[in-house]
């Protein structure tokens, strides 16, 4: 089995709230004029119901505190780190979509992994391919109930995951759960596993463990945050929808904001 190498996870919690299944007019209004700093725009998420939102938020034992950002700068850290660009290379690989289904955490910890092997193996557009089928399905994820970030940490460290080829992803489209005995019988040989992690407890220990690549975290999500489009977000009015898991691949101190890679397609909050 071929193991990867400094593959860093974080479980931390980190909050975002927000509007309710949203008049962007309205709203873009409202954050003009609480001068909030973002701006929303209709998504496809916007035209989802309450229940196939809150099914979406799939991140168990998510609380409603955690790292916020800190106004206070490390003296170690520099003002911008971003993995899509370190010195002028993106490292991160392309941003896929859960669909109908409560997955987020296998996409954030499947793409955090490819992520760390492109940082890791010095390669940034070797861009591998896992499976976030085979991590849920066999992991004990359920698109109706969610999984753990830690439970998703600890299955990459006992038994890894195989390329996507091995078990494609199928639950986004139907909405319906897989068994682990449908994914390729050679798995096992095609596995990459983790052998190194991490679980930073405060700001400065976060940004010094993001210079070894991107990490899981979690979010509280509120109904604005699915019309974000641009700017640092902030909470400003909604109801929450519930836990979301994320990749965290940077901050900027400029602006007092983490940077993350979600998975809800590479066209939401692309302005």
């Amino acid at each position: 089995m071929i193991k990867i190498l400094l593959a860093t996870l974080l479980t931390v919690s980190m909050n975002a709230s927000g509007a309710e299944s949203v008049a962007i007019e309205n709203l873009n209004t409202k954050l003009q004029k609480s001068k909030t700093g973002w701006v929303a725009k209709d998504t496809w998420l916007n035209h989802l119901s309450q229940a196939e939102l809150t099914r979406m938020m799939g991140a168990r034992d998510v609380q409603p505190s955690g790292i916020n950002f800190s106004t206070r700068q490390s003296s170690q850290a520099p003002e911008v780190f971003d993995w899509r660009n370190r010195d002028g290379v993106n490292y991160i690989t392309p941003v896929l979509n859960q669909g109908n289904c409560g997955s987020c955490v296998a996409f954030a910890a499947v793409g955090t992994l490819e992520s760390q092997m492109n940082v890791t193996s010095l390669v940034p557009s070797l861009n591998p391919r896992f499976s976030s089928e085979a991590l849920f399905a066999c992991g004990g994820g359920s698109c109706n109930y969610g999984w753990w970030p830690s439970s998703a940490a600890s299955y990459l460290a006992r038994v890894g995951v195989p390329d996507e080829a091995c078990a494609p992803y199928t639950r986004g489209a139907t909405g319906k759960d897989v068994a682990c005995s449908t994914i390729c019988s050679s798995s096992a040989n095609r596995s990459q596993r983790v052998v190194n992690s991490i679980s930073p407890s405060n700001i400065d220990e976060v940004k010094a463990a993001l210079n070894n690549g991107p990490m899981v975290t979690t979010m509280q999500v509120y109904t604005d945050f699915v019309v974000y489009s641009s700017g640092v977000y902030k909470h400003t009015t909604g109801e929450r929808l519930g836990g979301h898991a994320i990749s965290l691949i940077g901050f900027d101190d400029t602006k007092n904001a983490w940077i993350i890679r979600h998975s809800w397609g590479p066209y939401w909050a692309l302005d």
